[in-house]
């Protein structure tokens, strides 16, 4: 019990910064069962706990919006840019799909709730996001 409570307390102090998502808050969350307290668990009482998704960490809504709205809007871009990229292959040279990857709309759906941004790509990996009139 001491050492499960030093590593729930070390988990709560570090800090891990980068791109990817760490699985700091779900091991806490997993430390603190009641099943792990009293060392009632093996592999398939683990398996057990992520099919029923037993363990969840709360996201902030906004940061799920936001995170959604930022995926789309790259593989638009992404994609807008491919296919312009493809028609120069192919010696069509019109730029009508240019102003598409620079400026356009995206909607994100959360929980019941549909928000349409739009976005102005401002430069390679620069972009602006525009919400109900916040930017």
């Amino acid at each position: 019990e001491q050492a499960r409570k030093a590593l729930v307390l070390a988990l709560k102090e570090m800090e891990v910064r980068g791109n990817i998502r760490n699985s700091v808050e779900y091991l806490v969350k997993l430390l603190e069962t009641e099943d792990f307290k009293n060392n009632a668990i093996d592999t398939s009482w683990l398996d057990g706990l992520i099919r029923e998704k037993a363990v969840a960490v709360e996201m902030p809504s906004h940061l799920v919006v936001v995170s959604a709205a930022i995926f789309k809007a790259f593989e638009h871009v992404k994609t807008a840019t491919e296919e312009v990229k493809e028609s120069f292959r192919k010696g069509q040279v019109s730029t009508g799909g240019i102003p598409g990857i620079n400026s356009f709309n995206t909607e994100v759906a959360y929980l019941d709730t549909k928000y349409s941004f739009h976005v102005e790509r401002i430069s390679p990996d620069v972009y602006r996001f525009a919400l109900g009139g916040n930017k």
